[in-house]
């Protein structure tokens, strides 16, 4: 047995037991450690519940690991509940298909930056039923993860949906897949990002109305930097929608629970609503390039006294701003209003 008490073996670093001696626990993240990840883990590890990974130099394909890793799926205990490979670029192949087939009581899965390549498989939204976290980047120029337009559909039914509070897809080749406006049904959302250059169609109203919502991210750095780059040519926007007339998740009910609200590059018609007033938590706020019109609703800002970013530039946001009143945003650290159509001067203390 490697285990003689219930935290971990003697002068063993990263191991935790039960109450039985076996491993259940592995964390060697950021250990510096390199080389391929064997199979041979998984056998000698068949308790293993946990295993984070993640910031090291581990490389080569994931295929035949998990193969031997994982749990049969009408297994209701055990297999990994856990797993962390973030951050090991050089890792290649494939997100392994058995690992999402084999893992049903998987609850947290990263894979940020890792390497990896391919489709991601569309048993990703319908074979991990009690999944929570799922966070997957991909930052390569281009994008070495794609996401198949057929299995991400406006539709798509997410088996995780009751469970999951993080969804991240970041840098993601999008292209040809449309927003799912099922995510607007997920209540206990607490961290939504996508920003996956090629996807299409309409954010839903329900998005804005999820209760829990911390922080909401949707960005197209494709536009961004179209307009950057072309400021005569039009926008080409693949997103769209409206900003709505209340903020669901900055509620009273809700206790205004939004930290981070990011839509950059999307085409949101219509102008900024007062209501964002209720939205007291807010710590950064960017709307850019994204075609908002009407004036700037300077007192409803008055109220976001967290704000530590504000940005809406590239917009057609008219009137005078000269009346914000700094002071009463004391954390601002980032202030940004160019290529609208605004007259007079800018706000006292800048």
């Amino acid at each position: 047995s490697y285990c003689s008490s219930s935290n971990g073996p003697p002068g063993w670093f990263g191991l935790h037991c039960d109450d039985r001696f076996h491993i259940t626990s592995l964390n060697l993240s950021s250990c510096n450690l390199s080389g391929s990840i064997s199979p041979s883990l998984a056998l000698l590890l068949p308790s293993l519940s946990l295993l984070d990974l993640s910031y090291n130099n581990f490389s080569g394909p994931l295929l035949f690991f998990f193969f031997f890793f994982t749990k049969p799926p009408n297994s209701s205990s055990g297999g990994l509940t856990y797993l962390d490979l973030s951050y090991n670029t050089l890792l290649s192949g494939h997100i392994p298909l058995s690992l999402i087939q084999n893992s049903p009581n998987l609850q947290t899965l990263h894979l940020k930056h890792t390497g990896l390549r391919g489709i991601v498989p569309p048993e990703m939204w319908t074979h991990l039923p009690a999944l929570q976290q799922l966070s997957i980047s991909d930052y390569s120029p281009p994008s070495l993860l794609s996401i198949s337009p057929t299995s991400f559909p406006p539709t798509a039914n997410f088996s995780f949906c009751a469970t999951i509070h993080v969804f991240s897809l970041d840098g993601l080749d999008a292209s040809g897949a449309s927003f799912p406006s099922s995510l607007g049904d997920c209540q206990h959302l607490h961290t939504l990002t996508l920003s996956a250059p090629g996807l299409q169609g309409s954010i839903p109203p329900s998005i804005w109305q999820l209760p829990h919502l911390q922080y909401l991210i949707i960005e197209d750095f494709n536009v961004v930097d179209a307009v950057n780059n072309y400021p005569d040519q039009p926008p080409p926007y693949k997103l769209h929608g409206s900003l709505p007339s209340t903020f669901g998740f900055c509620s009273a009910a809700a206790g205004s629970t939004i930290q981070d609200l990011f839509m950059d590059g999307i085409n949101l018609t219509g102008h900024i609503p007062a209501s964002i007033r209720t939205c007291a938590s807010l710590q950064n706020l960017d709307i850019s390039h994204a075609s908002l019109k009407g004036s700037v609703p300077v007192d409803a800002l008055h109220n976001l006294g967290a704000l530590q970013i504000l940005r809406l530039s590239q917009n057609h946001l008219t009137g005078k701003i000269e009346s914000l009143d700094l002071s009463k945003m004391p954390y601002l650290q980032t202030f940004s209003v160019y290529g609208n159509a605004l007259e007079g001067g800018l706000p006292a203390g800048l």
